[in-house]
């Protein structure tokens, strides 16, 4: 067995991790977030890079310092409820939002790009039918991801996103850029623009990919995690470069283009490169696109056929979950997001509470802590619970004014942390507890 991984697999492994979280959020995002920031670009970009990179670092932190990955952190915390969790979770992060919804957010950009004779369900049909056997292919062999993906679509993504960042770069700068769009403090803005992406969530199921590559190369157990953190300092490096430099580019672009994700990017590459430009928008976003759908399919195929105790493959269940994300996703982008985006938001906090345990608690007091994090868990989730209520019934315009009034007077409620003082006072009276009962023995 090795101990270390050679320069080509830390390579390979790293550019597999940066193009699994380089979804078609993350690329279309960072240029609007520059260009809204203007001249408070740099606050806005630390808060990304809180949020948005050292967040999902953490995850990765404490699947090594857990020893294990999110379906064994989650049954030792919580080993009756943990099941439910975890399988709502996948769910969530595979066929039912996150794939359906990067599929279908790519699909529109392409179709705004390509003109109105693609509008039509007929063409919605056809890219879907090449698009999703295509990302089967890449995630049915669990074995041969880190090949595929690394070696195929991240040198594609790292040329096309390398050229189009600096030809930006090159462009005139405007003597003097605009003000923030937004109004507030631009850090906490940054931060807030960061945590949407969801990366943490994701960061606790990629793990298991990766982990799985770095254990075919032949890296001992007792090195295996900590070659895990040595890839995702790679993998998330280069998604922190790649996050500055689109929002350099987008904040250069001062009040020139009055546009915001897809349909700003596409402007901001026709401009620079004429009509290749357009091409290669349509071949990055799709390659972005497929990459992190690889990563979310085969993470979540994995964990759901060790939830029905492989009585199901893992082929039969990658199938299954692309399937469904192909029907969910022909719906249409604005039905998924407003529907069923609350739902990962409200399972959002649960996963902080696990990564920033595992990844702070030191090794020798995780067991100790243990009642405390499943006390956070059930209320980040009561919590979680509460706020969908909210939004539901602001969906459907359902008036229950006991309701409302019981959540405006909830501290922090309007900014989705309602559950952070309680979290932090569960954990801090019940680890005191257990010291002062352990000792009083």
């Amino acid at each position: 067995m090795k101990k270390h991984l050679t320069i080509w697999q830390w390579l390979l492994l790293g550019g597999t991790l940066f193009s699994m979280h380089f979804g078609s959020s993350c690329l279309l995002y960072p240029v609007t977030w520059g260009k809204e920031a203007g001249r408070a670009v740099g606050w806005v970009y630390a808060g990304i890079f809180l949020s948005g990179v050292l967040l999902p670092f953490l995850g990765y932190l404490a699947l090594a310092r857990g020893k294990g990955d999110f379906l064994e952190l989650v049954i030792r915390a919580v080993p009756r409820g943990g099941r439910c969790f975890v399988l709502t979770t996948i769910l969530l992060l595979g066929p039912v939002y996150v794939v359906p919804r990067m599929t279908a957010a790519a699909w529109e950009a392409l179709a705004e790009l390509l003109g109105e004779q693609c509008t039509d369900g007929a063409w919605t049909l056809v890219f879907h039918a090449f698009f999703y056997p295509a990302m089967f292919w890449f995630a049915a062999n669990k074995a041969k991801i880190a090949k595929r993906v690394g070696g195929i679509l991240f040198p594609i993504l790292l040329c096309i996103v390398t050229g189009v960042i600096g030809k930006g770069l090159l462009a005139p700068v405007p003597a003097r850029r605009p003000p923030p769009e937004f109004i507030g403090n631009p850090f906490l803005h940054g931060v807030c623009e960061g945590y949407a992406t969801g990366d943490l969530p994701c960061a606790l199921i990629f793990g298991l990919v990766v982990l799985q590559s770095i254990r075919q190369a032949g890296i001992s157990s007792e090195r295996m995690h900590r070659s895990l953190l040595c890839v995702s300092a790679l993998g998330l490096g280069l998604l922190a470069l790649a996050h500055l430099g689109h929002m350099l580019v987008g904040a250069n672009l001062g009040e020139s283009i009055q546009l915001t994700l897809a349909a700003l990017y596409t402007r901001m590459v026709l401009l620079e490169w004429g009509q290749a430009g357009g091409m290669l928008f349509a071949v990055v976003l799709t390659a972005a696109t497929l990459t992190c759908g690889i990563g979310c399919l085969s993470s979540t195929a994995q964990i759901g056929a060790r939830l029905v105790e492989e009585r199901a493959s893992y082929r039969a269940v990658c199938g299954a979950f692309c399937a469904a994300a192909c029907i969910i996703s022909c719906t249409g982008l604005n039905g998924i997001v407003t529907f069923v985006g609350p739902i990962l938001s409200a399972f959002y906090p649960p996963t902080i509470a696990l990564a920033l345990y595992y990844a702070l608690m030191p090794p020798e007091n995780q067991r100790k802590g243990l009642l405390g994090l499943r006390l956070v868990l059930s209320e980040t989730v009561g919590f979680g619970i509460l706020e969908l209520i909210h939004v539901y019934l602001g969906l459907f315009q359902v008036k229950v004014p006991a309701f409302n009034a019981f959540y405006a007077r909830i501290p922090l409620a309007e900014q989705g942390f309602a559950w952070l003082p309680l979290a932090v006072l569960l954990f801090g009276v019940t680890w005191f507890w257990q010291k002062k009962t352990a000792a009083s023995i």
